[in-house]
């Protein structure tokens, strides 16, 4: 497939990595302009990998898991239902010779009101976890963007993109599927990205670092 604003940096070690970061790319000096005058200074840009930050945010894995959960709970019940309707259909064709014509209409009304109902609620479910769904998408990138604005702050970054690529070095990065993908995005997709510029990970441990932790597993009974 939640409210929540985090803290300014989750900690100590992240603000030093986001200053470093603007250390190093404002280490060298500007170039002298033609005539000796100093060249303007240059946008400092990041760049954050969303489908990097979503897969590694354990919000969002718990927001996953939950979706799972959901789908688990309600496939059960949905089972359940089905198989007592067909076996329901299938006592009705094994006694129908041998009941009488309105014991048979009623439960032929039985079987067929109940099949409408099983279609109402696997609708019922399908809205419920696309309206959860989109909940929580717009939860994670708003708590995406807050903290991308606040490493911007603190590393002195004018302009944050964001973009969406498998993790360089691993077989999904040149795997066809997401090869024609990016081929095929009508969006800017970066070709090489300087390991100072991708603040990914910064924002992936502020976020993570904000999250309260877990409490101790219960006793056993």
């Amino acid at each position: 497939m939640k409210k929540r604003m985090f803290s300014l940096l989750a900690g100590v070690s992240v603000l030093s990595g986001a200053i470093y970061l603007a250390s190093q790319l404002g280490a060298q000096p500007p170039a002298a302009a033609p005539g000796g005058t100093a060249a303007p200074a240059q946008t400092k840009i990041a760049l954050v990998n969303l489908a990097f930050v979503i897969k590694n945010y354990q919000k969002s894995v718990n927001y996953q898991n939950e979706i799972k959960g959901y789908v688990t709970d309600f496939q059960k019940k949905e089972k359940d239902q089905r198989e007592a309707l067909e076996k329901m259909a299938k006592d009705l064709q094994t006694t129908a010779a041998t009941l009488p014509a309105d014991v048979k209409a009623k439960k032929e009304k039985e079987i067929k009101d109940g099949s409408r109902a099983l279609d109402d609620y696997k609708q019922d479910c399908n809205k419920f976890l696309a309206a959860k769904q989109e909940e929580q998408i717009v939860i994670l990138y708003r708590e995406i963007q807050d903290t991308a604005t606040r490493l911007a702050g603190a590393a002195n970054f004018e302009m944050v993109l964001h973009f969406n690529d498998a993790t360089p070095g691993t077989p999904e990065y040149y795997s066809p599927m997401n090869v024609a993908r990016k081929m095929g995005a009508g969006a800017l997709m970066p070709l090489y990205v300087h390991q100072n510029l991708d603040i990914s990970k910064y924002v992936v441990d502020t976020l993570n670092s904000g999250l309260p932790k877990p409490g101790p597993a219960p006793a056993p009974r």
